[in-house]
């Protein structure tokens, strides 16, 4: 699969949107990634972990390092 981390992303079973945060290999199952959803009222953001042939890419944009989310 493309490079999939810092993308926007959708599953397609549940429906459960966020950015991929993670990516996970398995010696005999399919690799997994976590769609971290945005965080409200900051509390601790939602998790979503699902087979990467689950996942559909909502926006080609990649979040990079100068993106304000890793600005102190």
């Amino acid at each position: 699969m493309e490079k999939a981390l810092g993308k926007e992303a959708k599953s397609k079973v549940s429906g459960f949107e966020g950015v991929v945060t993670a990516r996970c290999e398995y010696l005999y199952a399919p690799a997994r990634v976590c769609l971290t959803a945005k965080s409200k009222d900051c509390k601790s953001p939602e998790e979503y972990w699902t087979e990467e042939a689950d996942i559909e890419f909502v926006d080609n944009d990649v979040i990079g390092r100068n993106d304000p989310v890793f600005q102190s």
